[in-house]
């Protein structure tokens, strides 16, 4: 709370949902809740979170695509074994 870290959340989108102690300082819990799309007043804000997002969600998808494309090593395994 002392950096003011709970009212950026706030301005992002969160609620506080009270307060902890952690190693003598006092903590906001702020709960963000799951949205299918966020929008944020700060437009510069909003530009840099879709830029992460559509970069997360690539990455996501390439990973995957490579996962689908060959299958994991264990099923080498057992198809070099049956043969």
């Amino acid at each position: 709370m002392d950096l003011k870290v709970d009212s950026m959340c706030e301005r992002l989108g969160a609620t506080i949902q009270g307060h902890v102690e952690k190693m003598n300082y006092k903590c906001a819990i702020a709960v963000f809740e799951k949205k299918v799309e966020r929008t944020f007043e700060n437009p510069l804000t909003h530009h840099w979170v879709r830029k992460l997002w559509e970069k997360y969600t690539h990455h996501k998808a390439e990973k995957l695509a490579q996962t689908s494309a060959s299958p994991p090593p264990f099923e080498l395994t057992l198809a070099e074994a049956a043969a």
